[in-house]
């Protein structure tokens, strides 16, 4: 009786030959179908990665095109800056030569005896007021003043833009 109980214990534990194969089978089955999982799943990061590798390509390249645009619009601001600069030394160098150009102008007149000074630069002035405010005009409208000086009258005759004329006291 001995025997029997333990081949019955030992027949519980001890799997058969035919189960512990097919066991076996199945495992080795489970383990290829997780290698395969796992092998899908790395072509798919690998593909993933020469996805992101071919985006950051692009986006390189994208960023060299942007850069290769801002450097272009840069050159084109730096031009506009320069010609501004340049612009603006042309007008100081204009000022500055009409400031040369404006010196003093004395001129005298003598007539029977008397010596008259002629300042052309205010009578100037004056046929300006007189264009401005008396006659209601425009100063962009004044284009060229003739002064006619007679000393023996004192008084200095004008004409503007060759049309207009009149007369002041010296």
């Amino acid at each position: 009786m001995a025997e029997k109980k333990v081949k019955k214990h030992v027949s519980k534990k001890a799997p058969k030959k035919g189960t512990t194969e097919v066991k076996a089978v199945e495992e080795v089955k489970e383990t290829v179908e997780a290698a395969k999982e796992v092998k899908e799943k790395v072509e798919e990061v690998k593909k993933a990665e020469e996805v992101k590798a071919v985006d950051e390509t692009k986006v390189e390249k994208e960023k060299k095109a942007e850069t290769k645009e801002k450097k272009k619009t840069t050159t084109k601001k730096t031009a506009a800056k320069a010609d501004k600069k340049t612009a603006t030394k042309k007008k100081e160098a204009a000022k500055m030569k009409t400031t040369i150009k404006k010196v003093p102008k004395n001129v005298f007149v003598e007539h029977y005896g008397q010596q008259t000074k002629i300042d052309v630069e205010k009578y100037e002035g004056e046929v300006k007021k007189i264009w401005l405010n008396d006659w209601n005009r425009l100063a962009k409208d004044l284009k060229e003043i003739d002064l006619y000086i007679k000393i023996e009258d004192k008084k200095v005759y004008f004409v503007v833009n060759g049309t207009e004329h009149g007369d002041f006291s010296i």
